[in-house]
């Protein structure tokens, strides 16, 4: 992603997991992906996904005020917020899960109910309205 080379967290396993060498080369080397706070990952996928803020608000359903002050780092959003703002961009699962660890909330996780209905809707390219939908249909906690 950006100017790091993204690893999905699979992948970077196996290569860590091969050898010391491996990950000395990479490290080294500069291939080993850098610490990024969640305020650069917010802009880097803005900018990957050509958004502006104002489209993720206008999706996320979100305050303007709120997001701009997440996206500043000055407000520290919940897990659910998080949720709202990675669904408002289209995020992929592997981006959602990345999104959610650096802003220290938790990874959807397949055995909690509400994450697997999450984690489908995101497979299926559901929206956040159509993934809130769905979790009021199952009567799981909603989104919005």
């Amino acid at each position: 992603m950006g100017k790091d080379k993204f690893y999905e967290t699979d992948a970077l396993l196996k290569l860590v997991r091969t050898s010391p060498q491996i990950l000395e080369e990479m490290i080294v080397e500069g291939n080993f992906p850098q610490n990024i706070t969640l305020t650069e990952y917010l802009q880097e996928l803005l900018d990957e996904k050509e958004l502006l803020i104002t489209d993720v608000v206008r999706m996320s359903l979100l305050s303007k005020s709120y997001v701009y002050q997440v996206f500043s780092g000055e407000r520290i959003p919940s897990r659910d917020v998080l949720l709202r703002l990675g669904l408002a961009m289209s995020c992929s699962i592997d981006e959602m899960q990345h999104l959610l660890t650096l802003g220290q909330t938790g990874i959807l996780y397949p055995k909690v109910r509400r994450d697997a209905a999450i984690l489908c809707c995101m497979s299926h390219g559901l929206t956040l309205l159509e993934t809130d939908e769905f979790l009021e249909h199952i009567e799981e906690r909603n989104l919005l």
